[in-house]
């Protein structure tokens, strides 16, 4: 049942709203600061409005223009797009106050820009969330490329602007390369480019069209570089030389998550799991997905460097969704949407705990940071949090999602999906703990070369603007793996349901 709705865009213009508030007020740090909270106060408000909608089986609607039949600027809310888009608004908020502490802590300039290229890039994320056709998902997917490339930039160093290049390069490059001509060729077969519940493709004689469907699915995942499946990676190490907030942007509220959310929708709503499913589609997906899982946590389990080592679990956690998507049965489709919840809450923990400990050590590397668990115990409580949700231990949001990754390859007979669930599970585990261990001063392993570096001498926890957030980020991952059934889970099953029941 669908209804038209204008809250699809109320939503869009209250993030697009900070950014006139932050030209308006740049001139005044604290009006700038109150702009940019009261933008993201209301779009989580206008997006909370529509969950009862949502929970009642509407499906919001919204048409701006059309370009071609089925094929235009348009807006369709459902559950799955609904659940992005909250965590995009409400980690916007969050990171937004963490951000004001990091930035001024550190005496960063041009935070106005800073703060108006945030709020644009999470006014394209919530399109992208709310987008009811390839067009659509296309203009703001590639919106988010722009804007997101001057926050990777922001520090305008050499090597960030040389980490830009590369991220521009990926996106833009396998955008045009791979994702228009999946588009085209989608426009061919099916004569429109809207979602629909069960696949786009699924009145199609898949017999007659396997070449050309096989052709559009890998396109689509060659196009998707956001998700950063393997070996279509190699953008997002290069951006973490952005300031840890645009770190956490990239990796946890927008971008990848965008990616994700993308591979996600084309899967569940153009191509349909019986379609997946009767060519071996969902073969492909579970071989690359299963490939980057494992390759991605065995890179991670050799680095030192604390971002480094966050940027390759998020390859790997990212993977996690994909395989989830191309499992192509419910509790595989199911683990993949939770785990874009998960993903959100636990990997911004990490990164603003990453942040927090390089402002008041200025240490990068784990191997520096014995026994900082004494001076910073809040901070390390919570990159405990995250680190066991990513490790996906009972009672975090980690847990919840990875339980419906395995019945998914349980239920789909897949062994490859298995193991690669477990000896990923078993990697990160492996460098999480190692670095908890290191944090906590339980390990007495050093090389001559670490020997030789000054021991960490700290007062107090970070700023408090820094602090609280993360707090807060490690709480909902709690919240999430102890009450699943009160946050995600409502919005999602009649997704599921519609997409993955066969």
């Amino acid at each position: 049942m669908s209804a038209v709705s204008l809250a699809p865009i109320l939503a869009i213009f209250s993030s697009l709203a900070g950014l006139v508030g932050v030209g308006a007020f740049h001139a005044s740090v604290r009006m700038r600061n109150t702009a940019v909270l009261v933008a993201a106060v209301c779009q989580t408000l206008v997006l909370l409005y529509m969950v009862p909608a949502v929970l009642d089986g509407q499906v919001l609607t919204l048409e701006i223009s059309t370009l071609l039949p089925g094929a235009g600027l348009a807006f369709r809310v459902d559950g799955l797009g609904l659940t992005f888009a909250l965590i995009a608004s409400i980690l916007w908020l969050v990171t937004a106050i963490y951000s004001f502490g990091y930035l001024d802590i550190l005496k960063s300039g041009n935070q106005s820009r800073f703060q108006a290229l945030f709020a644009l890039t999470i006014t394209f994320t919530v399109g992208v969330a709310f987008a009811a056709n390839l067009v659509s998902l296309y203009l703001f997917y590639e919106a988010m490329t722009v804007a997101t490339y001057f926050l990777v930039t922001h520090d305008d160093t050499d090597e960030a602007h040389a980490g830009g290049r590369r991220y521009l390069a990926y996106h833009l490059g396998t955008s045009i390369a791979f994702l228009l001509p999946a588009i085209g060729l989608t426009w061919h077969l099916a004569g429109s480019l809207s979602f629909v519940q069960g696949g786009l493709f699924a009145d199609l004689d898949t017999e007659t069209h396997r070449g050309m469907l096989t052709l559009a699915f890998v396109l689509f995942l060659a196009g998707s570089a956001k998700v950063a499946i393997m070996p279509l990676h190699g953008w997002l190490p290069g951006a973490m030389v952005a300031p840890v907030p645009v770190s956490a942007l990239l990796h946890a509220v927008a971008v990848v998550n965008a990616g994700a959310y993308g591979v996600l929708r084309i899967l569940s709503d153009v191509f349909g799991a019986p379609v997946l499913t009767s060519l071996g589609l969902d073969q492909i997906g579970i071989w690359l997905a299963s490939f980057t899982v494992v390759a991605a946590s065995l890179y991670a389990l050799r680095l030192d460097n604390l971002k480094a080592l966050l940027a390759f679990s998020t390859i790997g956690q990212l993977a996690y969704i994909v395989l989830g998507a191309s499992l192509a049965n419910p509790d595989g489709a199911m683990g993949g949407m939770l785990h874009i919840l998960n993903h959100g809450l636990s990997k911004i923990t990490l990164f603003l705990c990453a942040g927090a400990i390089y402002v008041a050590t200025h240490k990068k590397y784990v191997s520096e940071m014995a026994g900082l668990a004494r001076e910073m115990p809040l901070t390390v409580l919570a990159f405990a949090i995250g680190a066991f949700s990513m490790i996906g231990l009972p009672l975090t949001a980690g847990f919840i999602s990875k339980w419906y990754l395995f019945a998914g390859a349980q239920d789909a007979g897949s062994m490859v999906a298995l193991a690669a669930l477990i000896l990923s599970s078993m990697l990160s585990a492996a460098y999480y703990l190692r670095a908890l261990a290191i944090f906590m001063g339980w390990t007495g392993e050093r090389s001559a070369r670490l020997s030789r570096l000054p021991p960490v001498r700290l007062g107090t926890e970070v700023d408090g603007r820094m602090l609280w957030p993360l707090v807060v980020c490690a709480i909902m991952t709690l919240l999430v793996g102890v009450f699943p059934d009160l946050f995600a889970l409502p919005l999602l099953v009649p997704v599921v349901e519609a997409s993955f029941m066969r």
